[in-house]
């Protein structure tokens, strides 16, 4: 068999587990809803700058075009970032100065969650 034929299959394959790993991780992350909830809440608190922070991150600004959308102050900006980034719900992507949300946090729909709890209309 040709090598590139043997790599297509390869490649075929792993496609085929990365879709079967990322389908039993969503159904896990949808079961157990309640307790990412709960990290969340405990994570922004009853802070609306860092959830000012959390809503404006979309994985296309940086914290300057953050600080602007929000009016939040830089340092205050950079202090809510750190926690957010420590605690895993947000992340820089690498060699850039912008910053995503990971897979999870699209998939329960977290944006509106905090939305709803600081009462937070106008999406950011």
């Amino acid at each position: 068999m040709p090598e590139s034929m043997k790599l297509h299959k390869e490649i075929v394959t792993i496609k085929a587990d990365i879709r079967d790993i990322k389908a039993t991780q969503e159904l896990e992350i949808l079961l157990n809803r309640e307790r990412y909830l709960k990290y969340v809440d405990e994570v922004i608190g009853r802070s609306k700058e860092r959830a000012l922070v959390f809503l404006a991150v979309n994985g296309n600004r940086t914290l300057k075009e953050i600080s602007k959308i929000t009016d939040l102050k830089p340092p205050n900006v950079s202090r809510s970032k750190k926690i957010l980034e420590e605690k895993q719900l947000i992340y820089r992507i690498p060699d850039s100065g912008v910053y995503a949300k990971p897979r999870w946090v699209h998939l329960l729909n977290i944006d509106e969650y905090i939305r709803k709890k600081f009462n937070i209309e106008e999406p950011l």
